[in-house]
């Protein structure tokens, strides 16, 4: 029994000499690691500064002719000849389709033989009246007849008009809907028209600032369908009333398409520029932690560490942020001018952590910025 018991004994006091190294060991690792300086972060950063930034205006718009129309068929007829070719550009009465207008034309020529006659009626229905020889209502009988020849005789110059299509105005054709032969019924869709030589770009501003939109302010026009294109134009008419359902005007802008690159139905960005100016910081969006509490940026500035060795690191700000121009977003308050930032690599920071600036890859800050061809 005495040698189990120092068996025991022994094997105890073996294990807590085996827990007493491990602890040492294990201690003594962590105060190294505790001891080891973790190496600075590298990221780029920028000394902010105070700017005015002048108010704009902006808003997404439609581009819409200046004239622009689907010609219709107003009688119905068969498609006999086509004048001018899908894309092409017509004149003002240019000719561009023509409909089958034989029956009508043989109606007038009959009509207009019996406007002869009846005007020879009414003639010498006139002499005899002057002589007493008829009566006044034989008179007016053969009167009513002649006018009515003429009437009926203008009616079918009218019809006939109007199964020849011809161009109200100066423009470019689209691709016709109809071809020749075929019989098409009044309110068919023939071929489009557009005068794109200018063009409306039509948006709303919501009425906070109705009062700050007049007619003949510079609008500037983008569009994503020609990057790095920019246009400009002038305010030509704002409507003169807030619209009741959604609380926005509608503005009409005319802009110059000499050169035929935007074309109506595009969607594009407009801005109008506004006298006044605010005051902000612009800074570059890649510096800004957006999160659901607050935006905020990393300040780069001298920290002490707890043995009061000074290192630049970093701390988290929380700033309120305006408008987004460019590359550059706006800060309206919570950073000072002068203050110096990191504006790449924040996803890896933490607060106090050290770092180091390298800007030979510092990211764009431009209102402005070019596109870059791929």
């Amino acid at each position: 029994m005495r040698q189990i018991l120092y068996v025991l004994a022994a094997g105890v006091t073996f294990i807590l000499i085996l827990a007493g190294i491990k602890y040492w060991l294990v201690s003594n690792e962590i105060a190294d690691q505790m001891a080891m300086k973790r190496p600075p972060e590298t990221v780029t950063s920028l000394v902010v500064k105070e700017i005015e930034w002048p108010a704009l205006i902006r808003a997404t718009a439609s581009l819409l002719p200046v004239q622009g129309v689907v010609l219709s068929a107003e009688q119905p007829g068969r498609l006999s000849k086509i004048s001018a070719e899908n894309g092409s550009n017509v004149v003002l009465g240019q000719a561009i389709m023509e409909f089958d207008t034989s029956v009508e034309e043989a109606d007038l020529r009959a009509t207009e033989a019996k406007g002869v006659r009846a005007k020879r009626t009414f003639e010498r229905a006139k002499t005899l009246r002057a002589s007493n020889a008829t009566s006044q209502a034989e008179l007016e009988s053969a009167e009513a007849d002649y006018r009515q020849a003429i009437a009926q005789a203008d009616s079918l110059r009218a019809s006939i008009a109007k199964k020849n299509i011809s161009a109200p105005f100066a423009g470019k054709l689209g691709i016709r809907e109809v071809n020749i032969g075929q019989y098409v019924i009044p309110g068919t869709a023939l071929i489009p028209l557009y005068a794109a030589d200018s063009l409306y770009a039509a948006f709303v501003v919501p009425q906070q600032l109705a009062a700050s939109v007049k007619a003949g302010q510079e609008v500037t026009l983008t569009t994503d369908a020609l990057p790095g294109a920019i246009f400009k134009g002038s305010v030509h008419a704002v409507n003169p009333n807030i619209d009741s359902t959604t609380r926005t005007l509608a503005v009409q802008a005319l802009f110059s398409n000499s050169e035929g690159k935007l074309m109506p139905g595009m969607f594009a960005s407009v801005e109008i520029g506004l006298a006044e100016s605010t005051k902000i910081i612009p800074i570059p969006a890649s510096a800004i932690q957006f999160a659901p509490y607050g935006d905020s940026v990393y300040v780069i500035e001298s920290i002490k560490n707890p043995a009061g060795e000074e290192y630049r690191g970093v701390n988290p700000k929380i700033v309120k942020l305006g408008e987004r121009r460019g590359e550059q977003v706006a800060v309206v308050s919570g950073l000072a001018p002068g203050a110096e930032i990191a504006t790449s690599g924040v996803f890896k920071l933490q607060p106090g952590a050290a770092v180091a600036t390298n800007n030979a890859f510092a990211p764009g800050n431009s209102q402005t910025p070019e596109v870059q061809d791929r």
